[in-house]
């Protein structure tokens, strides 16, 4: 349950901050080394710090906006919902054809400047755009994370959707390389009135060796409760932002620590 106290020992230490060294993923098929592409996505990934969840048709969620922002965040993922919900599995047709959209975007840019880009939800349209994309994100509701990664290889990076403290420290184990955890403020996107909290967030980064990224109601106005964090994924706050740029840059800035 949300409200569960989880007995870890590290849990009680002050949360890490996002560094640039790549986080330890508990795989298998990390026993031998990875290809030169698979070791540098990692490093990005330790060194994450904004994630852009991109939910195609929502208010704000168009490629302009995507162009605007791509080189002003560290991850770009791309989900679509059925319409009239909220949760499910994202249609693969939509979600393909969205997520080569935002791939052309971010490929006109310098090296330099572009995200890492991941899709929502499927394991089928992330093998197809396996040489485009950079990783998956996968929901407690989606197919299991061991059979996934055993399916879609160890170069792809691999997500993980987390609601407790409990969730995050089974985790641990499995072939991923990083967490959401939320949602932490009340949202009306995932429809939660109540969210687990930013000190909840702090400590299921203290209690992670793979980087979480805070996910739910995070707005610019609260992301600084989230600076011992380090990290937060958000949508409707840069989508829909009169200055999506500055946005951005505030956010980033506010995640520093105090």
């Amino acid at each position: 349950a949300r409200g569960g106290q989880v007995a870890l020992g590290a849990w009680g230490r002050r949360p890490p901050r996002a560094s640039a060294d790549p986080p330890r993923s508990r795989t298998r098929a990390r026993r031998t080394p990875l290809p030169m592409r698979s070791q540098e996505l990692r490093r990005r990934l330790g060194a994450a710090r904004v994630m852009l969840i991109f939910s195609a048709g929502q208010p704000g969620a168009d490629l302009s906006r995507l162009a605007e922002l791509a080189p002003e965040v560290d991850i770009v993922q791309v989900r679509v919902k059925a319409p009239g919900r909220r949760s499910g599995p994202s249609p693969a047709a939509e979600l393909l054809r969205w997520t080569c959209l935002a791939a052309d975007r971010i490929a006109e840019l310098a090296p330099e400047r572009r995200p890492l880009l991941f899709v929502n939800d499927r394991a089928d349209v992330a093998k197809l755009l396996a040489e485009r994309i950079d990783g998956l994100h996968l929901g407690q509701d989606d197919a299991p994370p061991a059979a996934v990664r055993d399916w879609i290889g160890a170069e792809l990076l691999l997500g993980y959707s987390t609601h407790s403290l409990a969730q995050v420290a089974r985790a641990q184990e499995l072939p991923i390389d990083c967490l959401g955890f939320g949602t932490v403020f009340a949202s009306q996107t995932k429809g939660y009135r109540d969210g687990l909290g930013p000190e909840r967030a702090q400590m299921a980064a203290a209690g992670s060796v793979l980087p979480v990224f805070p996910i739910g109601g995070i707005d610019l106005a609260r992301a600084n409760e989230l600076a011992p964090v380090g990290r937060a994924a958000v949508g409707a706050a840069l989508l829909e932002a009169p200055d999506p740029v500055a946005a951005a840059r505030a956010l980033r800035a506010a995640l520093e620590p105090l």
